[in-house]
């Protein structure tokens, strides 16, 4: 057991949960009973609640912040910048505002990554990119870039494995940029790319855009500004800054250390750090090393650009992780830091360690203060990943950023330590200290601060502030553990040698001063100690210099290999036009050579060069071939690989092209390249025979507001403009209202981009075929012939019924057909209506009108000959009610007739809803308006208004749904002379009695030759159940079946089901066996009715007490009143004569003796009869010939059937 000198209770808000966490302050180890240890640091636990939202930063006192001048820098250089466009506006963002994310950023911009791109911008490997990020419909990020190195030159990755075992492995590093956003020197942005993902962050003086992978997807992105959150960040620090303290009084930080503007440092250092990935984030990232590897670097990569804008270099040197549970706990996140600090201790690879978790326990951070070159230099982060849906990539990268602030000596703005006067910074939280609180910080807060949890927030242009910054680097200037990057290490030689031989390597800076100490693998090399080393073994080669005023830094690894064996040939390649650069990844080779398959360049088909650089004579297909050879033996030993590659020449347009295709693609002709200065091209796209045309843009990077491609929807530029476009953002599809596009592309004279891509496609006609349904109110229909004509023998037919009821009119626009070749209009549902009209010739016919609200149109041509055909519009057209009307369909609409205006005084209209063969109709109002008290709908239980009424209604209230006890409802409205109102609209639907079952069958047993009849013994007799008798297994039927007495005619109880294709019930229903063998209901009528079960095609299953059930051969469409189905003859049941007992004279019948029910006869079936033998006058199931006994004429029926069975789908 260990006490604690001190505590800092925190009650932490989020969301609507709460949670309070202790946090042990100026911990001192107390041992008590049988306690090994406490925490046994003087430096202060900084704790931090890592969900924060990262910003981007700089200082306030340089002209230009460091990354904004380095980007500076090398535009006034003159250094190229290669455009690059990885994403395009969502269709998500149609859709929006219905999307969870937007609940929690309100200004969420949803993109989609174009991976072809990505793998050209991973494959080309750019130093400095242009790289643009839609952020809202009307406004584009163009962010200035420069790869930025933030692994060691000798960063590798290491796996835990079980039984404590370590696997270092290779890693495929990302390409990680910085940089700001063009034209704002205020501003600082991080963006790293890998293989399929691209994350980072971007800060301006508005906030700081995070930028992400929707969670669980792949090419859906999101770009949003935390400020607008509707989280809050519950990031705390909840330590005071013990290192700072005394007596309990924080100490004042010397003020020429706070206020030093520059705080230069005599030695460029950079601070190594070490990281480990705990076991759930492993987990997180579906158990992936390289997954969590990436996410550690993308998310580093922001952290060492705010450092990078204080003046401080930062980079990985390892990632150590957990492929299986870890040694940290979860119960806080000072015993996780502790267990950190116990394993790692002092021997780890870099300048200070983190310790990254990803548990759901809300851990935050803890760092120890102040201890750069200490034995406890040491930090945890509890990082997040997404919020849901939401990558929140900023709120972990603040956290990491802080706590490696406290490492490096910074303790909060709040603290009681600044302004050389033992005062605060800010008043974003309360003070640790004794101090007043400090100014409200202007412009957002500073990394050190809690501004997040205030309206202030926190802006990464902001970066640590002055004095903070100050203190920082005034640490990193005096650490004498660090290391500067100075150095350097390079070979002119061959760096794969034989064995035996060795390799030049020369090491710089050199001259007076200067002491070396050369490594291999890490380890100094004993004597090698000038400025060159002939390497003769494998492995990584450094130099460790050290300059005169004591800095120290070691060279990147230069990479030496023994060739020993058979070589290994492989390599990649990228593409600019017809430009192409081969990159060799072969292994074991010390030469090569190359054929480019390109004979006609002539000498340069072939190369020696590890990695030459090939023109390829003009575009196509070239097969590559390179042969690595190991000639450090004799015969020389090789190996070939080749590829085929595909090259596009560097063609840019110009002038007009002129196209007829229907689908194909157009492009500014650049190949990969930028287009040029001063091009004009254009070209007309009218495919033959095409209706319209379409553009889709799969490419777009102009120079915004002076490159231009623009549309016109017609033949030239004389025609209406669709849209002119400049940028990068991806212009919408175009369709033409024609057939043809005009496309022109004019560059100035000044600055070029990537160009555009873009696919077209054409519509052609479409002949009408078969039935189409139509609810719109207005439209258009044609016979689909287009420019041309239509064909011989053709059939169609337009169902016309929009929801309004209103009547339609059909206005002919075009008309030309052969007389024999006919169109037919009729006012109702199908060609059974009233024919309002036959029209053929080439006269145009006069509108026709179909007052019941739904039209039907047919149209038929012979095989003698055709013509262009037709076009019509049609149109629902208000006409107010009248009179009586009669329904007689089964649903549909109808409405007061006003359509978008309001009814008329004096009105009187009725509807009779009268549907066909209906048992019941139901009334659904979609639209309700009528003068209050004064126009009435009246809804009655009948055909006429003697009926009862349902309800009586008027206002705008929607009236319920009604549904008729009967076949029919009759509707009533009024309205008076005075006030009147939008009217009403209401739908009607019937029911229709269900699927009913008629059939016929016998059971053996009960069967008398004599008569053709089934006896009725046990109905005489009285012992048939007057209610269902398969309430019981196997049936457990719950059916409420039952008669008051069973009638003389009766045979049996029978139960019958109807299955569907898939063989599953879908209705159950248990009636009568008539003497006859004729299903009757139990009021005696024939013929079982399923309500519920809609009319159709079932199987059709029948089952008995105690005989073999049977089922249809097929599916019977039900009802089958007029085709009873008739299970005596054996043909129509499922596998036949070989299921059913055989009566003689073609007569068949359900086997008997299946006393069990399960659809086999059997010896469960023998218990029935041991139990019930000799039992008479009653009910049995072991009664197979049904007398009302149990006897030896049964057991002998049921032993003759011994060993039968149903079909597979009816047995139980």
């Amino acid at each position: 057991m260990f006490a604690l000198r001190g505590f800092v209770f925190l009650q932490i808000q989020f969301y609507h949960f709460s949670f309070s966490l202790k946090i042990s302050v100026g911990m001192q180890p107390v041992i008590t009973n049988n306690a090994t240890k406490g925490y046994k640091k003087n430096s202060l636990v900084m704790l931090c609640w890592a969900i924060m939202v990262l910003p981007l930063y700089v200082f306030a006192q340089q002209p230009l912040k460091p990354v904004a001048a380095q980007i500076t820098a090398l535009r006034e250089s003159k250094t190229p910048f290669r455009p690059v466009s990885l994403f395009t506006n969502s269709d998500n963002n149609r859709q929006r505002q219905d999307l969870p994310v937007i609940k929690l950023a309100p200004d969420a911009w949803f993109l989609t990554l174009n991976t072809k791109k990505l793998n050209a911008a991973l494959l080309g490997n750019f130093e400095n990119i242009t790289l643009t990020v839609p952020v809202s419909e009307t406004r584009t990020f163009t962010l200035e870039l420069t790869q930025a190195t933030i692994l060691t030159d000798d960063f590798f990755v290491t796996e835990a494995k079980a039984k404590g075992i370590e696997t270092h492995l290779p890693y495929c590093r990302g390409i990680y940029y910085r940089g700001i956003i063009q034209g704002d020197n205020n501003s600082v942005a991080a963006i790293s790319l890998f293989e399929g993902e691209v994350m980072g962050v971007i800060a301006n003086n508005e906030g700081n855009f995070t930028l992400g992978k929707l969670k669980n997807k792949t090419i859906d992105y999101v770009v949003y500004n935390d400020h607008h959150l509707t989280i809050q960040n519950p990031f705390t620090c909840a330590t005071p800054d013990a290192g700072y303290s005394s007596g309990g009084v924080l100490k004042n930080l010397p003020l020429p250390e706070l206020t030093n503007p520059q705080a230069m440092m005599v030695c460029d250092k950079v601070v190594k750090v070490y990281i480990q990935c705990a076991n759930d984030m492993y987990l997180d990232f579906s158990s992936s090393t390289v997954n969590a590897t990436n996410h550690t670097t993308g998310l580093f990569n922001v952290v060492a650009a705010l450092y990078a804008n204080e003046s401080i270099s930062t980079q990985i040197s390892q990632i150590f992780v957990w492929t299986v549970a870890d040694p940290y706990p979860d119960s806080s996140s000072g015993a996780a830091l502790d267990a950190f600090g116990s394993q790692v201790g002092n021997s780890f690879n870099g300048d200070l360690a983190h310790l990254f978790s990803t548990n759901d326990n809300g851990l935050g951070g803890v760092a120890w203060l102040d201890v750069l070159c200490s034995g406890s230099r040491h930090a945890y982060s509890n990082i997040s990943t997404t919020y849901q849906q939401l990558p929140n990539y900023s709120w972990s990268v603040n956290c990491v950023t802080h706590e490696m602030g406290h490492n490096l000596g910074s303790p909060h703005t709040h603290a009681c330590a600044w302004n050389g006067n033992n005062t605060a910074l800010d008043n974003c939280y309360t003070v640790e200290g004794s101090c007043s609180p400090g100014p409200a910080p202007t412009g957002g807060g500073t990394i050190m601060s809690y501004c997040h949890l205030t309206a202030n927030g926190i802006n990464f242009n902001n970066g640590f502030g002055t004095q903070p910054g100050n203190l920082i680097r005034s640490r990193v200037t005096a650490a004498t553990c660090l290391t500067s990057d100075f150095a350097g290490a390079s070979t002119s030689g061959n760096t794969s040698i034989c064995p035996g031989s060795n390799v030049q390597i020369t090491a710089s800076p050199t001259g007076s001063g200067y002491t070396y100490q050369w490594k291999l693998n890490g380890s100094n090399i004993s004597g090698a100690t000038s400025s060159t080393y002939n390497a003769s073994a494998t492995g990584n080669y450094t130099v460790s210099v050290v300059s005169a005023q004591g800095c120290t830094s070691v060279s990147p690894q230069v990479a030496v290999a023994v060739i020993s064996g058979q070589p290994t040939s492989s390599f990649t390649y990228g593409s600019a036009g017809t430009s192409t650069t081969f990159s060799n990844t072969s292994v074991n080779a010390n030469a090569y050579s190359w054929n480019f398959g390109d004979p006609a360049s002539g000498a340069n088909n072939t190369s020696t060069q590890k990695d030459p650089l090939h023109t390829f004579s003009a575009p196509g297909n070239y097969t590559v071939t390179l042969t690595a050879i190991n000639n450090c033996v004799t015969p020389n030993l090789q190996n070939i690989s080749t590829q085929t590659i595909t090259i596009q020449a560097y063609n840019p347009c110009n002038g007009n092209t002129n196209i007829t295709d229907c689908t194909g693609t157009i492009t500014d002709g650049s190949a990969g390249q930028n287009y040029n200065n001063s091009q004009s091209c254009s070209w007309l796209i009218s495919p033959t025979g095409a209706e319209t045309v379409t553009l889709t843009f799969t490419d777009f990077d102009t120079e915004a507001d002076y490159d231009f491609v623009k549309i016109y929807d017609g033949t030239s530029t004389s025609a209406t403009l669709l849209g002119s476009f400049s940028g990068s953002s991806l212009p919408p599809p175009i369709t033409s209202s024609g057939p043809s596009l005009y496309i022109t592309f004019i560059s100035d004279t000044y600055v070029t981009g990537a160009g555009f891509d873009v696919n077209y496609s054409c519509n052609l006609p479409v002949l009408c075929s078969g039935p189409a349904t139509i609810n719109n109110c207005s439209g258009t229909i044609t016979d689909g012939s287009g420019t041309g004509n239509y064909a011989n023998n053709m059939n169609c037919s337009w169902y016309i019924a929009p929801s309004d009821g209103l009547p339609i009119v059909l206005t002919f626009v075009e008309f030309n057909t052969q007389a024999t070749d006919l169109l037919k209009v009729y006012n109702g549902a199908n060609a059974s209506a009233p024919l309002l009209g036959t029209f053929s010739g080439s006269t145009l016919p006069s509108a026709v009108t179909a007052s019941s609200g739904i039209m039907y149109i047919e149209f038929t041509t012979d095989g003698s000959g055709t013509a262009a055909g037709w076009k019509t519009t049609y149109a629902c057209t208000p006409q107010q009610c009248s009179g009586p009307v009669t329904i007689s369909t089964c649903s549909g609409n109808f409405s007061d007739g006003s359509g978008s205006n309001n009814y008329t005084n004096n009105l009187s209209c009725s509807w009779l809803l009268a549907p066909t063969g209906a048992t019941t109709v139901t009334l659904t109002f979609l639209s309700f308006s009528t003068e209050l008290d004064y126009d009435f709908v009246k809804i009655y239980d009948g055909s006429n208004s003697s009926a009862p009424l349902l309800g009586s209604y008027s206002g705008t209230t929607l009236p319920p749904v009604l549904t008729s006890s009967g076949a029919t409802l009759f509707v009533q409205f009024t309205s008076d002379q005075s006030v009147v109102g939008g009217g009403f609209t209401a739908s009607y639907s019937c029911t229709l009695p269900g699927a009913e079952v008629f059939l016929k069958a016998f059971l053996q047993g009960p069967y008398n030759a004599t008569n053709n009849n089934l006896n009725t013994t046990l109905a005489a007799g009285g012992y048939i159940s007057t209610t269902q008798p398969f309430n019981r297994p196997p049936w457990n039927y719950t059916g409420t079946e039952s008669v008051t007495s069973v009638p003389a005619n009766i045979a049996d109880w029978v139960l019958v089901d109807v299955l569907n294709a898939g063989y599953v019930l879908q209705g159950r229903r248990a009636a009568f066996l008539r003497q006859d063998g004729v299903l009757v209901d139990t009021d005696g009528s024939q013929g079982v009715l399923f309500n519920g079960v809609p009319a159709g095609s079932y199987y059709l299953v029948l089952r008995s007490r105690n005989h073999v059930p049977i089922m249809s051969n097929v599916q019977v469409a039900l009802p089958n009143s007029n085709s009873s189905v008739n299970f005596i003859n054996a043909a129509n049941v499922r596998y036949g004569t070989a299921t059913m007992a055989d009566l003689g004279g073609g007569k068949y019948a359900l086997l008997a003796g299946d006393c069990f029910a399960n659809g086999v006869v059997s010896f469960s079936d023998f218990n029935s009869f041991f139990l019930q033998a000799g039992f008479s006058g009653g009910y049995f199931d072991a009664d197979c010939n049904l007398d009302g006994s149990v006897n030896n004429s049964d057991f002998t029926i049921y032993t003759s059937n011994t060993g039968k069975m149903g079909a597979t789908e009816v047995r139980y």
